[in-house]
C-alpha cells in the first residue's frame, strides 16, 4: 500500500529490534510450538515476538513461558479474553519495532518472509504496508489452494480503500508510525 509518506544467519540480540511480530492467542497451546519455531527460523533475526495470551483456558500460558525461556526475543502479555482485535491493540501498543508484522497461531511463514518484507519497506519509504501470497495447507501438509495478488501498489490501495479488500491479515508487515497515525485497530 502506498501512503502519503515521503536459515542460518546468527541471531541478533540487542535492545532495539526493527520488526515486532504481533500475535494474539486464545487456547493455542497445541499450535504454538510449531508457529514459534517457524518464526525462530526466519532469515531475518532482529525481531521481537509479542504474544498476547487472550484469556486462554488451556496450557497456552505454560507453553508460552517455556518458549520464552528459550528465546529472550519473545515477550508475553496476559489479558482476560477480549477477542483477537483487543489482543492486537495491546500487542501493537507494546511493539518496539519500526515495523509490525502479523502472524496468527497455527500459521507458518517461509524463512525469507520478514527479510523480504522489511527490505521492501526500507527501500520504498512511500509504502506503508506489504503482504504476501498465502497457501492454505491441509491436515496432511497438502496445499489446498493459494491466494496470490497480481496487482500494482496503486491497484491494491484502491481495492482496500474502495472495496475493503486487503491483504490476508497475518501476511502483512506495516510501518508502526503509520499504524499509530491512522489510530491503530478500531477497538470495536
Amino acid at each position: 500500500l502506498r501512503g502519503n509518506r515521503g536459515s542460518g544467519v546468527s541471531r541478533v540480540v540487542n535492545n532495539e529490534c526493527s520488526v515486532s511480530i504481533v500475535m494474539g492467542c486464545h487456547n493455542g497451546a497445541d499450535s504454538l510450538p510449531t508457529t514459534v519455531h517457524g518464526i525462530r527460523m526466519q532469515d531475518y533475526t532482529n525481531w521481537e515476538l509479542i504474544v498476547v495470551n487472550d484469556g486462554s483456558s488451556d496450557a497456552t500460558a505454560a507453553v508460552l513461558e517455556n518458549l520464552r525461556r528459550n528465546d529472550d526475543r519473545i515477550r508475553i502479555i496476559h489479558q482476560e479474553n477480549g477477542g483477537l482485535t483487543q489482543a492486537l491493540v495491546v500487542g501493537c501498543e507494546a511493539a518496539k519495532g519500526t515495523y509490525i508484522a502479523r502472524q496468527d497461531v497455527g500459521d507458518r511463514s517461509r524463512p525469507s518472509r520478514l527479510a523480504i518484507q522489511k527490505k521492501h519497506l526500507d527501500r520504498h519509504t512511500d509504502v506503508v504496508a506489504v503482504g504476501c501470497s498465502v497457501q492454505n495447507i491441509g491436515p496432511g501438509d497438502e496445499c489446498l489452494g493459494e491466494w496470490i495478488r497480481h496487482q500494482t501498489a496503486e491497484e491494491t490501495t484502491r481495492d482496500l480503500t474502495d472495496n475493503g479488500i486487503g491483504f490476508v491479515h497475518p501476511s502483512v508487515m506495516f510501518r508502526r508510525d503509520a499504524y499509530e497515525k491512522a489510530g491503530g485497530y478500531r477497538r470495536q
